[in-house]
């Protein structure tokens, strides 16, 4: 879920000119008044993909070091993505 909410995340160079900054921090009307991108269906499929394929290696790579706990947990996140990738 935090995949998809971040790639729904805004460019801030499409922000409002702030009418005043404190830090990074956009102060006034309409600084936080910025759609988030809306993602397409195959947007979100994509996203998943990847995400199946980072645990995938990551449970490669934590098996290679002798971590078949940590390999097993990212293994059955990666097959619960598959899943919900596989309902119609």
């Amino acid at each position: 879920m935090s995949a998809v909410d971040n790639a729904e995340a805004v460019d801030r160079s499409q922000a409002p000119p702030p009418t005043k900054t404190v830090g990074d921090v956009r102060l006034g009307v309409g600084s936080g008044e910025v759609a988030r991108r809306e993602l397409s269906e195959q947007d979100v499929v994509e996203i998943l993909l990847s995400e199946v394929k980072e645990r995938e290696a990551a449970a490669a790579e934590y098996e290679r070091l002798g971590r078949a706990e940590h390999a097993g947990r990212l293994r059955a996140e990666a097959a619960a993505l598959v899943a919900f990738l596989a309902k119609p």
